[in-house]
């Protein structure tokens, strides 16, 4: 979308109709200390399209991409393949227009691309249902959680101890205001048969096969095991 310009006449017209007489009546409540009052160092005032687009691709190259250098960011967002295979799906119409879901034939992409998703974690992981819809990670974890609580009747869930913090953290907000008792556990200890849930991340740090073995162990009925995987790196 091109900028359009006002001219000013516009400018004028626009301002009557909220009764300013100038643009910095619009300000009058931003304190004058807040104020920028003179022109920014380095910056011009006027300069083409052009000049524009060839400044900011000239900053964005002194950028640093992660994949070209040994990183340590993580916590679930690590670097992947991606199979050139996921290029070609994407570009198909019922994929490709499945972003800003307000027109019904837009949200069909959405609802397409949900189910695919959701079959396949589901597939992959054996579960009995998957939820792709959430908006991230930590309020996919909650709930998780309110949900083991609400068919369970039980008030106690067990977060993996390599669950990310920041999920921990929304968790037991909200439990806060719910009363239910969260426990992080590390991978040797058993669920108690008051456990509603026990609240594993994919990719985990260490241990997915004795925490998962250990926790929902056949013997310990009616345990429900809900699992989430890490939005950065699976959300569709």
């Amino acid at each position: 979308m091109r900028y359009l310009p006002l001219s000013d006449a516009d400018r004028q017209q626009m301002l009557a109709e909220v009764g300013a007489s100038s643009i910095d009546d619009l300000f009058v409540d931003v304190p004058e200390a807040a104020r920028l009052g003179t022109k920014i160092p380095g910056l011009d005032d006027h300069a083409s399209e052009m000049a524009v687009e060839r400044d900011l691709t000239s900053l964005a190259g002194r950028n640093l991409v992660a994949g070209q250098v040994p990183f340590f960011l993580g916590c679930g967002a690590y670097r992947h393949h991606v199979p050139a295979s996921v290029d070609h799906l994407i570009q198909r119409g019922e994929f490709l227009t499945s972003y800003t879901p307000y027109q019904p034939e837009i949200a069909q992409g959405t609802l397409q691309a949900l189910f695919e998703f959701q079959t396949q974690v589901a597939r992959l992981y054996g579960c009995d249902v998957a939820n792709a819809s959430m908006y991230d990670g930590s309020t996919a974890c909650w709930e998780a959680i309110a949900m083991a609580r609400r068919i369970t009747r039980r008030g106690k869930a067990i977060l993996s101890s390599g669950l990310h913090p920041h999920y921990v953290s929304v968790a037991r907000t909200m439990a806060r205001f719910t009363g239910d008792h969260l426990e992080t556990l590390i991978p040797e200890l058993v669920a108690e048969p008051d456990t509603a849930a026990g609240y594993i991340l994919v990719p985990i740090f260490d241990a997915i096969s004795a925490l998962g073995d250990r926790i929902f162990d056949p013997s310990n009925a009616g345990a429900d095991r809900p699992s989430s995987t890490s939005g950065p790196s699976l959300s569709p």
